[in-house]
């Protein structure tokens, strides 16, 4: 299992609004927004790098290309509305280049959202693509109103294309300096850009995709009689030593 740019979850230009129990996903990105609310229980949220335990009444907001994972703790329940930038017309010049915090955790303010997020999920399917975007515009522009937008830096298409890359050859070697050569700038200024693109450093990017699929092979019967040296060499790392000190920094969704 590969941490993966999900290109499926691009393709449907319709609001997507679900209910889910035990929420849980490995890493991923994509190009659409996407947010879940906690109706009850508990689960564990990974943002670019950025670990939140979330609970009942808590948002976690997904914007474009933001790498996460979600965890279920105790038996969560939860709404998750996915969306594309097409959806939300009326906003688009304001989120450029903006967005809000990956965790909303004002519980009385997003108690009043729930009403118009049970209504979309109830007749969302029903609507049409200009009544769903309605939904869309309305519920950022309650959020907007009530939250702080925080400045983003633009997303470039070669990150993206970077992104896709790594999770395809992560278990190859893959250095900065590979990397940097592809996107034609020295290793220091790849470096930097990756970090404002992303929330966090290549290395520690790399590690978290590696140390996903590690646990998903180990999770994996079909691998089990494997050690677990084989399995790290397998998912790129060189060393038991490297692959526990991704471990220790945090980065690895477990």
């Amino acid at each position: 299992m590969r941490g993966e740019f999900r290109d499926y979850e691009d393709r449907n230009r319709f609001v997507e609004a679900r209910y889910d129990r035990n929420l849980g996903c490995s890493l991923h990105f994509h190009s659409k927004i996407e947010f879940s609310y906690c109706l009850s229980g508990m689960h564990t949220a990974v943002v670019n790098g950025i670990k939140k335990q979330l609970t009942k009444d808590d948002i976690c907001f997904v914007n474009s290309f933001d790498t996460h994972s979600l965890k279920s703790e105790h038996g969560d329940r939860h709404y998750v509305v996915s969306f594309s930038k097409d959806n939300m017309e009326l906003f688009t010049d304001i989120f450029f280049g903006m967005s809000f915090s990956n965790f909303l955790t004002d519980k009385e303010f997003n108690l009043t959202l729930l009403p118009l997020i049970e209504e979309l999920y109830k007749n969302g399917k029903e609507l049409n693509y200009v009544a769903q975007s309605g939904y869309i515009n309305l519920l950022l522009g309650r959020l907007a109103a009530h939250y702080k937008l925080e400045k983003r830096p633009s997303f470039t298409n070669e990150i993206k294309d970077i992104l896709i890359y790594i999770n395809e050859n992560y278990d190859n070697v893959i250095t900065r300096e590979i990397l940097a050569d592809r996107m034609g700038y020295s290793p220091n200024y790849f470096s930097t850009l990756f970090k404002e693109n992303v929330g966090m450093g290549f290395i520690d990017y790399l590690n978290m995709v590696r140390c996903q699929n590690v646990k998903a092979m180990m999770d994996n019967e079909k691998f089990s009689h494997l050690s677990l040296t084989e399995v790290i060499m397998r998912n790129g790392f060189d060393s038991l030593a490297t692959y526990y000190r991704a471990l220790k920094k945090g980065k690895a969704v477990l």
